[in-house]
């Protein structure tokens, strides 16, 4: 039932039923483990730590705790700690995709963009339809200077996944990076259709800039 709740974004009662599960599962690391995950989504951190490290504690080669303790610990800035992680979950699971995503995010928040290529390179062999695998392989380029393989990530992205709101915006960044705003502005047009609120602000920015222009 937490589950259940948790895929719903339900987080207060998926964390309460797992609460209730602790009872007859004190030792069990797949509970511990699941709280972590709740608390984490509804960033409660310290709470999400503790309960990571519960899992670990109980079982050390526990995948699922080791990839969402290194993403907890990206969020938090502790990048060498989620490294650690993340290598420890990858040496025992070398197809864990999330494990390689995460440690690729972490490579791109310390300017370490060509590993951090490479993993996200890694996560699209594995899972060739994973869609946030080709958004932060575009974002990857972008940072590293590569914009025009920038833009054929976010291109492929687009491909398999024509309502994917922020692989729009952030070709129509590329774009507007490149200077070619008459790309950029139907990009940033239909991110902001889908909701997407950075989309909004980055439209609204381009055409009032382009008012001013024509004065």
């Amino acid at each position: 039932m937490g589950c259940a709740y948790s895929e719903q974004n339900r987080l207060d009662q998926a964390i309460e039923q797992f609460i209730r599960g602790l009872g007859m599962t004190i030792n069990d690391a797949p509970f511990y483990n699941n709280l972590g995950h709740s608390y984490g989504r509804k960033g409660a951190f310290a709470l999400a730590a503790e309960m990571y490290d519960k899992a670990i504690e109980i079982s050390p080669d526990h995948i699922a705790a080791l990839v969402g303790r290194c993403y907890l610990r990206i969020q938090i800035g502790k990048i060498d700690l989620a490294m650690e992680d993340c290598n420890r979950a990858i040496t025992l699971s070398p197809l864990q995709k999330d494990a390689y995503g995460n440690r690729g995010i972490a490579y791109s928040m310390i300017g370490q963009y060509d590993p951090a290529i490479k993993d996200f390179e890694q996560v699209i062999s594995i899972d060739p339809f994973d869609e946030n695998a080709y958004l932060n392989l575009g974002l990857a380029f972008f940072k590293a200077g590569m914009y025009a393989k920038e833009l054929e990530f976010f291109n492929k992205a687009i491909a398999q996944y024509p309502n994917f709101a922020k692989a729009y915006c952030k070709r129509g960044a590329a774009y507007l990076h490149l200077g070619d705003t008459l790309k950029a502005v139907p990009d940033f047009r239909a991110a902001c259709r889908m909701g997407d609120g950075e989309a909004c602000e980055l439209l609204q920015t381009v055409l009032s800039t382009q008012l001013d222009q024509s004065k």
